[in-house]
């Protein structure tokens, strides 16, 4: 969904002519600690979000505005938002805790800020129809009094896409490049830019742009037509990268960790095949209370197995079944303590300068993604790391991917499903080769099989590659 609302600096910062943006991320929605954390980076000139922080604290005089970062193009601040009053209080920030209180909990995608409206966007863990849906959004305008309020999209959502969302299959060069042609127009319909104009913007001859872009689409076409195969992963970033992070800013970092006794990674050991993502929710740190949200693709003969494991465990006081679908099962779990799904170990070490976001666990591998608050050098970095190994019991862990907070324009609007048609074409290219290296089939080889003209085939495989890159760079959960 879509709110524009004049009474949120944050919008009004973000309005017309200005062409900075803004990403909102929830990094404790207060379930457990009454005190909703927000972490908000701004990226564009320092002028347009001038007194942003000021603004912030004279609307909400109860919230704690802190500023982290502000340097060149990147402004980031902690916000702490005390949740009596409600979650409405919170305008457009509110939504997600809305929809949870009426029964729609999921997993929260960062909101982004810009041209005066924010998007939000919710996955929520269990099946609903359109019409239940719509209600529920608008219960949330009418309670925000917002005149300014459009629902973007409402439709399903295939489990297995989560894990590819959060996995990032693509290297960071590869991503890199991808999002730098995205940008500069190289996917429209026509392309405003061509191999050379990215090649000479990174200073590359065009060979190895047009290898690592055409490796790039090959992952994510092949990912999309097979959504249980996992992508390409990472891998570690050397010294002489020349796409390595500057220190002198918050990052956002991607890790390999192996750890037996960490939330759901018994599970997934034991059981072949399985992924689970664990979303931390919330924390209340006097308490030693945790709370999570975990989603299990399994299949259904699975599922009860996989939820007596999680209420066995010794730390868990409670589990709440909040969606329960063919091959997903999703619960809402309360631990304490340091051990399994107690993750009070982390705050201990990292405090506020870091938030994880959506973890993957799938056979002994943990796949954690880390948004650093504040500036981190890597020898700094480095000791955390080891930190946490120690206090989480961590058997070994790798840096696979390392980049800035910031990226270098704002996230893709949300596109379209793929067509039918658009679908049939890409299924019926991937099994006739068309996107190996080299090719196994032609245009012309696709045509025949379809009955139908290059044309019409060059057509509907450019819309359809151009909506799965554009999904696939402003998926970000």
């Amino acid at each position: 969904m879509e709110v524009g609302d004049a009474r949120s600096p944050l919008i009004r910062a973000t309005r017309a002519p200005h062409e900075g943006f803004a990403v909102v991320r929830i990094l404790d929605d207060g379930q457990a600690s009454r005190r909703c954390r927000l972490l908000v980076a701004c990226h564009g000139p320092a002028e347009e979000f001038d007194g942003l922080a000021r603004d912030l604290r004279a609307a909400r005089p109860q919230d704690d505005v802190e500023v982290a970062f502000q340097g060149g193009q990147l402004l980031v601040l902690q916000m702490v938002a005390p949740l009596a009053e409600g979650a409405v209080a919170l305008g457009f920030m509110g939504v997600p805790a809305m929809l949870r209180e009426s029964g729609f909990e999921g997993f929260v995608d960062p909101m982004v800020v810009r041209g005066g409206r924010a998007r939000v966007r919710v996955l929520v863990a269990k099946h609903l129809e359109a019409p239940e849906a719509l209600r529920a959004l608008q219960e949330v305008q009418r309670a925000l009094g917002a005149t300014d309020f459009r629902v973007v999209r409402v439709g399903p959502v295939q489990p297995a896409e989560l894990a590819h969302v959060i996995r990032r299959m693509l290297p960071p060069e590869q991503e890199e490049l991808l999002r730098l042609a995205a940008s500069m127009g190289y996917y429209d319909t026509p392309k405003r830019s061509t191999l050379e104009n990215i090649a000479a913007k990174v200073g590359l001859s065009i060979s190895p742009v047009h290898k690592r872009l055409k490796a790039a689409e090959e992952t994510l076409v092949c990912a999309h037509v097979q959504p249980a195969a996992k992508g390409s992963g990472g891998r570690r970033r050397s010294r002489a990268d020349p796409l390595a992070v500057d220190p002198a800013q918050p990052w956002e970092i991607t890790l390999r960790v192996r750890a037996p006794d960490f939330g759901p990674a018994g599970f997934a050991h034991a059981v072949p095949g399985s992924t689970l993502i664990l979303q931390p929710l919330s924390e209340d740190r006097a308490a030693g209370v945790t709370r999570h949200l975990v989603a299990a693709l399994v299949p259904d003969d699975l599922q009860m197995k996989f939820l007596s494991g999680v209420e066995g465990r010794p730390e868990v006081s409670h589990v709440h079944v909040v969606g329960r679908e063919r091959g997903c099962i999703a619960v809402r779990v309360e631990a304490r303590g340091r051990s399994g799904y107690g993750l009070g170990w982390w705050s201990e070490v990292w405090g506020g300068d870091a938030a994880l976001r959506p973890i993957l666990v799938e056979g002994d591998d943990i796949l954690l993604r880390v948004v650093l608050t504040r500036p981190h050098a890597e020898d700094r970095l480095l000791a955390r790391l080891s930190e946490s190994a120690r206090a989480g019991h961590w058997l070994e862990h790798e840096i696979l991917h390392a980049r800035p907070l910031g990226s270098p324009g704002a996230p893709p609007e949300v596109t379209d499903p793929l067509t039918t048609r658009q679908l049939e074409v890409l299924r019926v290219a991937h099994a006739l080769g068309y996107y190996q290296t080299p090719r196994g089939c032609t245009l012309e080889g696709v045509a025949k099989t379809l009955g139908v003209s290059a044309n019409a085939i060059h057509k509907n495989l450019v819309l359809a590659e151009s909506k799965i890159i554009s999904a696939y760079l402003g998926a970000s959960f």
